[in-house]
């Protein structure tokens, strides 16, 4: 920070010189040619303009002019804390907090809405409910009506049925204990249609599926 301040300061410098050498050139110019040494430096002054804006304009025509203002906040929010400490604390403990909610609440966010699911064309992806006289059905589908909705439809690629109201729990185990595993009803042709391969075996062959499971 410190070499950075000594950068801008030499460039002012310079600058500053910069103007006066050319004001001093306009004088002596004019003093040359018979004015005297009051009206030349009022006339030199007035025709030059206005010295404090043309250094601002200038100040902002730098490429660093905004690392020269980020240093200066820099150095002035550095003495701030060092006067209120305790408004200090409070300052950043806020500033992580918010930052830190945020950040959580982007990661929902875009796990939940922002991503795709990890499947093959997941955006083609619907579940399909029963409804009846009472709204939809929650607890699954019958197996006939199932079948008929493969059939019948022109709007699905493929129906693939899946039901984890009714799951099955076994236990597995290994060298490290007994782990239990919950597995869920699928029918014939899921992993087809999610467009995945299983990493052992081989996928489902069509078999006879009973009733009672919910297709998506």
């Amino acid at each position: 920070m410190n070499l950075l301040f000594g950068i801008f300061e030499r460039r002012k410098a310079e600058l500053d010189e910069e103007i006066q050498a050319h004001i001093r050139m306009d004088v002596q110019s004019r003093i040359d040619r018979g004015e005297s040494s009051e009206e030349a430096h009022a006339a030199a002054m007035r025709e030059f303009g206005n010295v404090p804006l043309i250094k601002d304009v200038t100040h902002g025509l730098w490429r660093w002019r905004r690392l020269e203002r980020l240093t200066q906040d820099l150095r002035y929010a550095l003495r701030s804390f060092r006067r209120s400490p305790g408004f200090a604390i409070t300052v950043v403990t806020t500033l992580a907090i918010g930052i830190g909610a945020t950040c959580a609440m982007f990661t929902v966010v875009d796990h939940v809405l922002l991503r795709s699911l990890p499947y093959q064309n997941a955006n083609q992806l619907v579940n399909i409910k029963a409804a009846g006289k009472k709204g939809v059905v929650d607890f699954g589908s019958p197996y006939l009506d199932i079948q008929q909705w493969r059939e019948r439809s022109r709007s699905f690629q493929e129906i693939a049925l899946y039901d984890s109201n009714n799951n099955r729990v076994s236990f597995l185990e290994g060298s490290t204990g007994v782990m239990q595993v919950n597995a869920p009803k699928a029918g014939a042709g899921l992993f087809r249609t999610l467009g995945v391969h299983p990493a052992m075996g081989r996928d489902f062959d069509e078999q006879q599926e009973s009733g009672g499971v919910r297709p998506q």
